[in-house]
């Protein structure tokens, strides 16, 4: 389900990066789209009420 507060956003992006993105998920056993969530959450410090585990 999509909250209000969230945005979907499409990129376009090289396909060896996401073959990379997909292989970092697997190992992480988390859906593509959590991986990439993960990624920008580092990236811009940000942190959840509720932290993925």
């Amino acid at each position: 389900m999509i909250k209000k507060e969230n945005i979907r956003i499409a990129a376009i992006i090289p396909r060896k990066v996401y073959k990379k993105l997909i292989k970092e998920a697997e190992y992480e056993d988390r859906s593509l789209s959590n991986m990439v969530c993960k990624i920008l959450k580092e990236r811009y410090n940000y942190k959840d009420d509720k932290e993925d585990e």
